[in-house]
């Protein structure tokens, strides 16, 4: 006994390591901060500089690695008059934090002052400031009579996924690898749930054995299969070379990726109860048993790589109730209504009944909260791609619980007074439940799909995926599709680029420019074709509303093609539609309110070492 305790501590501490070696102690992209008070060990500019050119951007440096904080960063001229700045973006493994100047040309000679604050979760916010000097270079005029437009584009360096050789991750291959790693973790799961709770005796049939390998043999391929195609995707390389543990290196550079790989391997660890099932009724055993299938249900949790603290706890729970109620119905079909059969069969069909409900339940609850996480407002329940997979998946559940209460309800009704379970009614309930685990194998693949589709998100109402603009030129010869959005002012956007026609381009380059007011145009070189594209993490935002053009050009085979365009409208921060003079308007950031009352904070600039 002394010797599975040790084991059972030894297991906890590996699995334990294994998280917080692959950074999933703590939701999506967040750090562990170091110990120490958060100050500002140098800016730039720095304080007190003097400038003959607008800063094309302003840099704090922190003297630690930022928590999870809220930002606000703002500039204003003599006059107190904030100026346009873009979003704070932590870089530099999150010890500095930094916001691009919309406004760098035409700004008059003076004095600026930066403002900032920083307010940590559970913390209270602290601030600083700091001030430069622009002076006008020499032959220049500061006379406002010349209104020719002077505005530098802004050029983009995204540093994004660059050319896409593959995307099986996204595609046909990584939905098949999704379904079956979801019907193989929850047939297992769900079977080991029931066989623990409720149908001790299962352990002894030869069929519960074979059923639980089958599941974890999916399961495991399953699992496999996705880590193999998001690898394939990362290195561009096949599916097959995206297999070999040399590719997951990559992987683990994502979040998305670790969950994987943790999943891949918490499954195959399984085959230790799969092989053996009574582990999971032996006292001394039990935790440890569900150790695997418990592991890999919980990285469920980080399946999205938008996902906040708030929602992780929920996707958990959501596929625990899915596991609980379909892996316990496929053992049903499967082993106990395999025949007729004596009184514990009988008793395995009342007990279940006592676990799909409270699953049912637990499955809708959490499956609502998600759709609230994801969706991003009800008007995107049927203009988005993902919003119609759910509405398919509302339907499909509702079709499951239909089946599944009625399958219950014959149970309750046939076999009450009775302590065996004849052939013909076995039969009967063995057929549907059968079609109730057909419908959960459709839920599971919606499932699978809506993983690998682009959730709106809260945070954007008006996301990427449902901005596609497909672009020709005035001949026909360049023909593209660029997807980008949020269209709105101060919020990050999200560009894809799909290359039509030709098959290979250079010198590629995307450029918005605003119609309607005078502000900087926005440039995005292609680095390749047939594909491009990145995040919003590393994208830009529209400093006005109003009317503005998007411009393709590249060079073809044949020399340069000619340009393809179309226009698009910004709308307002708020998301109303733009007025049709508007002038450039601050984003999110500018709008806050930096408090007067915080903490001091040594501002002083320290020069870096030569």
């Amino acid at each position: 006994m002394h010797r599975r305790h040790a084991l059972l501590l030894l297991l906890t501490g590996l699995f334990t390591l294994l998280f917080s070696s692959l950074g999933l102690g703590a939701p999506a992209n967040a750090q562990t901060p170091t110990t120490g008070p958060i100050s500002v060990i140098a800016t730039t500019p720095a304080d007190g500089a003097t400038l003959t050119a607008a800063p094309p951007e302003i840099i704090l440096n922190f003297a630690a690695i930022l928590p999870d904080i809220e930002a606000v960063i703002q500039l204003q001229n003599a006059n107190k008059e904030l100026l346009n700045v873009g979003q704070p973006i932590a870089f530099n493994n999150r010890t500095s934090l930094k916001v691009r100047v919309l406004e760098q040309t035409g700004l008059p000679a003076g004095g600026y002052l930066v403002t900032w604050l920083v307010r940590p979760n559970g913390s209270k916010p602290i601030s600083g400031k700091f001030a430069f000097i622009l002076e006008a270079p020499e032959g220049s005029s500061s006379g406002t009579g010349d209104t020719t437009d002077t505005t530098e584009p802004i050029k983009i360096e995204t540093g994004g996924l660059g050319l896409t050789k593959s995307n099986y991750s996204g595609g046909f291959l990584g939905m098949i690898g999704r379904l079956l790693a979801y019907i193989g973790l929850a047939g297992l799961a769900g079977a080991l749930l029931f066989v623990a709770l409720a149908w001790a005796e299962g352990v002894e049939y030869v069929l519960t054995v074979r059923h639980m390998i089958a599941a974890w043999a999916i399961g495991t391929f399953g699992s496999l299969i996705s880590l193999a195609a998001l690898s394939a995707d990362i290195k561009g390389v096949s599916l097959a070379r995206g297999m070999l543990p040399t590719s997951w290196g990559s992987a683990l550079d994502t979040t998305y990726g670790k969950v994987l790989v943790i999943r891949f391997l918490a499954m195959a660890a399984s085959v230790w109860v799969a092989r053996h099932p009574e582990r999971v009724v032996d006292p001394t055993s039990r935790w440890m048993a569900f150790g695997g299938p418990g592991l890999a249900l919980i990285t469920y949790g980080w399946s999205r790589h938008s996902e906040g603290i708030l929602s992780v706890p929920f996707g958990i729970l959501h596929m625990v109730g899915i596991s609980a109620w379909f892996g316990g119905a496929a053992l049903l079909a499967r082993v106990v209504l395999a025949g007729p059969g004596e009184a514990d069969l009988v008793t395995a069909l009342k007990r279940f009944r006592g676990i799909a409900v409270p699953a049912l339940g637990l499955t809708l609850f959490s499956g609502i909260i998600e759709a609230a996480f994801h969706l991003g407002g009800a008007r995107n329940l049927l203009n988005t791609g993902y919003g119609k997979i759910l509405v398919l998946k509302i339907l499909a559940v509702a079709a499951m619980a239909f089946v599944g209460t009625a399958n219950r309800q014959f149970v309750r009704s046939r076999l009450a007074r009775t302590r065996t379970l004849p052939p013909r009614p076995a039969q009967r309930l063995r057929k549907s439940v059968r079609t109730e685990i057909m419908i959960g194998a459709f839920v599971l693949l919606l499932t699978g799909w809506m993983t690998g589709a682009k959730a709106p998100d809260a945070g954007s109402s008006d996301p990427a995926a449902v901005n596609k603009n497909t672009l020709m030129s005035d001949d026909g010869t360049f023909k593209v599709e660029v997807t980008f959005g949020p269209k709105k002012v101060g919020a990050q956007v999200e560009v894809h680029f799909r290359l039509l026609k030709p098959k290979t381009i250079t010198n590629g380059l995307m450029t918005f420019t605003p119609n309607d007011v005078n502000a900087a145009s926005i440039e995005v070189p292609i680095e390749g074709s047939p594909r491009y594209g990145f995040g919003p993490d590393q994208g830009f935002v529209f400093p006005a509303s109003g009317t503005w053009t998007i411009t393709v050009t590249a060079t073809g085979p044949d020399g340069d093609l000619p340009a393809a365009s179309g226009q698009f409208a910004v709308r307002n921060q708020d998301g109303s539609e733009p007025t049709p003079t508007s002038s450039t308007i601050a984003t999110d950031i500018t709008r806050q309110t930096v408090p007067d009352i915080t903490e001091p904070v040594d501002t002083t600039p320290v020069k870096a070492a030569n």
